[in-house]
């Protein structure tokens, strides 16, 4: 019979419902499972923030592919496809893009997707210039949640200084798709101040909303 653990509301600890406190998982930082397993959220119970020792077959950390939870590593989540770091605090993310804002949704028994109570998920560290830190083929992008922007990496294309474009998902890493005269089109992305040398006579220009990580401004090289 599995263990099932329920998380304590204070030190970000799980207990055991029906057991001693040695039979602690916590989730944050990963432990108190055997060495093949890892603490994460009960499915059939994620409402509750109840959590218990799952299965480790994979090592999937930061965006990784993953079918399943089982794939990703200690500490990790598989959301969307992705592996992604559990976390309680944007201090858990281990970098200035990486923010602890994303809800982890699991499967819930009946097949409909659940929100889990107590824990959520990092969102990627990544450079949005060079998309550094994200998987290849994959681009980083800015995006706002509330009031504070973060990064994350999606799907990246070919499309480089001014090709057409419909998403981001048709540029090269390093570009975003904005409107250029009224024209969507791939621009390359800059930190204020920066260069635009590799699509001169580009200048790296202010964006309308204002795009900031860690106190650095990024705009678009705008011929």
């Amino acid at each position: 019979m599995r263990v099932v653990l329920l998380v304590a509301l204070l030190g970000g600890c799980a207990y055991a419902r029906n057991g001693p406190p040695d039979a602690a998982c916590q989730i944050v930082p990963s432990g108190g499972c055997p060495v093949d397993q890892a603490c994460s959220i009960d499915p059939d119970r994620a409402e509750e923030g109840i959590v218990e020792c799952r299965e480790v077959t994979g090592n999937g950390e930061d965006v990784a592919p993953c079918a399943n939870e089982a794939e990703c590593a200690a500490g990790w989540t598989c959301q969307d496809g992705r592996c992604k770091r559990y976390c309680r605090a944007d201090g858990d993310c281990g970098g200035p893009g990486g923010l602890c804002v994303l809800p982890v949704i699991v499967t819930g028994p009946t097949g409909l997707p659940l929100i889990a109570s107590g824990i959520m998920a990092c969102t990627p560290d990544c450079d949005p210039e060079s998309a550094a830190r994200c998987p290849a083929g994959m681009a980083c992008d800015i995006v706002k949640t509330g009031t504070r922007f973060h990064t994350d990496c999606h799907a990246a294309g070919a499309g480089m200084q001014l090709a057409p474009c419909a998403s981001g998902a048709d540029c090269a890493p390093g570009f975003v798709c904005q409107s250029n005269d009224g024209t969507l089109v791939c621009l390359r992305r800059c930190a204020l101040g920066g260069s635009c040398a590799d699509v001169a006579p580009a200048i790296c220009t202010a964006q309308t909303v204002r795009p900031t990580i860690d106190g650095v401004e990024y705009g678009v090289c705008l011929p």
